[in-house]
Parts: structure tokens; C-alpha cells; sequence
């Protein structure tokens, strides 16, 4: 169902928005790992360099003490890229982006974020979770945006009660995402002709705090809607502070 919502410009007012009190926000971070769409397609390259790269800069930007970079997705924003039917096996084996997704949505729903955790701290999943323990994406475009921009919703404006649970399978798992009802109230933003350099990062889930997560979306721009494809790359991170010493900080490379 399309609605029509307001998608706000934050260019010029990045500082206006963080992660604790809006759920998102947007820093400088400069790369020479993935610069060109061939880039999306190196697995290898993704994982050993790139991680780490923004493993660092996650800890340096957010103040966590732990950061953990578990998964990538690729997209570009052209439907006749999506590709359906391939067997697990084959996953990651090839180059696979995905158009861009036209729907508000959360990846994960609080339940399936703890999964995550325990799937990858299984032996301390308890313990993390008496801290402060969060799930964020990094999305970045690989060139300027123009056509398809991202756009997300400040987590502060979105109730509880407008987040609908669904569940999708995945082979022989069930996972559980996120739908939105739509709702005024809700308050979106983006970054007009949003550059490599400009990264956004945003809460799937958050077990502290007001400003737990943040429904996200591509929308139609119609200024650029027959401009070239978006093309892009996102990291889901596990973002850890056992002793739930978070603080906002001030960082150098923020825009």
C-alpha cells in the first residue's frame, strides 16, 4: 500500500539527529575499500578488509566497547538485478544485489534481534543482554544518490503500537521482521543527493533507551526517477556495552 508521507532534507543539520535520541544518525567516514560497483561483487574483499575498517569506525563514532560486524547486503536499485530461486549453498558465492526496497520495514523484531545475539554470543548471550545491547545498520551509497534515496523514520516519533510483527522463511527458518501502520506522526528523514562518504547509521533494535528502532524504506523521488540505479552497500552490527556505560560523544568525522 503507498502512502503519502513528508521525507524531510537533513542536509545542513546532520548534528540535529543521534542515535540515542533519534534512533539514526549521519557521520563522515572515508573509504578506499569499496569504491566502485565491482567492489560489491568481491566477498572476500567485503569481509576482510571492509569489516574490520567500519568495525573500527563503529567504536570510534558510537563509543561502544564491542562491535561486532556479522552481515552485508548489496543493492542496486534496477528490478531486473533481483535475484529469486538460488539454493543456500549458493549464497555468497555469487554476486547478488537487490533492488531497493520500496516498503517501511525493520529487519528484525526485538525477538529475532536477541537470536542474533545468541547466535553469535551464545555463551554470553544472558550476561550481554543486563547491558546495554543494540543491533545498527551502516548503509552507504558507492556513488551519489539520486534515483531511489534512503529514507528513515526518527524512532522517537514511531509508537510501539505502529510496529506490526511478521514472519518469514527463510529455508527451513522462521525469522521475524517488522511492518509499520501508517501513521502522521511519523516523522522521515533523508539526505538529498547523498555521497559515498556520507554514511547513515540506524537502530534495528535497541534494548535501552526511547529510541529503539528505526522503520526504514527506499522512496520514489520524482525529480530523478529515470536517473541511473542506486547502487549500495549496508552492515548489520552487534553493538555491545556490558556495563551500560553508553554516552552520547562528540567525534571527530561527524558531519
Amino acid at each position: 500500500m503507498k502512502v503519502d508521507m513528508t521525507v524531510e532534507d537533513v542536509t545542513g543539520r546532520e548534528r540535529d539527529f543521534s542515535l540515542w535520541k533519534n534512533g539514526f544518525m549521519y557521520a563522515k567516514q572515508h573509504t578506499n575499500t569499496i569504491t566502485k560497483t565491482g567492489d560489491l561483487a568481491d566477498n572476500d574483499k567485503i569481509v576482510k578488509e571492509y569489516y574490520p575498517e567500519m568495525e573500527a569506525w563503529l567504536k570510534q563514532v558510537t563509543g561502544a566497547p564491542r562491535v561486532h560486524v556479522f552481515h552485508h547486503g548489496v543493492r542496486i536499485s534496477d528490478s531486473s538485478h533481483h535475484v529469486n530461486g538460488l539454493k543456500k549453498s549458493e549464497l555468497g558465492k555469487k554476486f547478488l544485489p537487490q533492488a531497493a526496497v520500496l516498503a517501511a520495514h525493520l529487519d528484525q523484531s526485538s525477538w529475532q534481534a536477541t537470536q542474533v545475539l545468541h547466535n553469535h554470543y551464545p555463551d554470553e548471550t544472558e550476561t550481554l543482554l543486563h547491558g546495554r545491547f543494540m543491533l545498527v545498520n551502516a548503509w552507504r551509497p558507492i556513488k551519489t544518490v539520486y534515483r531511489h534515496p534512503f529514507g528513515v523514520a526518527d524512532a522517537s516519533t514511531v509508537p510501539a503500537s505502529d510496529l506490526v510483527v511478521r514472519q518469514n522463511r527463510w529455508f527451513k527458518e522462521i525469522r521475524e521482521s517488522m511492518g509499520i501502520r501508517p501513521n502522521k506522526g511519523h516523522k522521515w528523514y533523508y539526505k538529498y543527493k547523498q555521497e559515498r562518504e556520507d554514511v547513515l547509521i540506524f537502530k534495528q533494535s535497541d534494548n535501552h533507551g526511547r529510541a529503539r528502532a528505526c522503520p526504514h524504506t527506499a522512496f520514489e523521488d520524482e525529480e530523478f526517477k529515470d536517473a541511473e540505479p542506486r547502487e549500495s552497500i549496508e552492515l548489520r552490527a552487534i553493538l555491545l556495552w556490558p556495563e551500560h556505560e553508553s554516552v552520547e560523544i562528540e567525534v571527530e568525522g561527524k558531519l
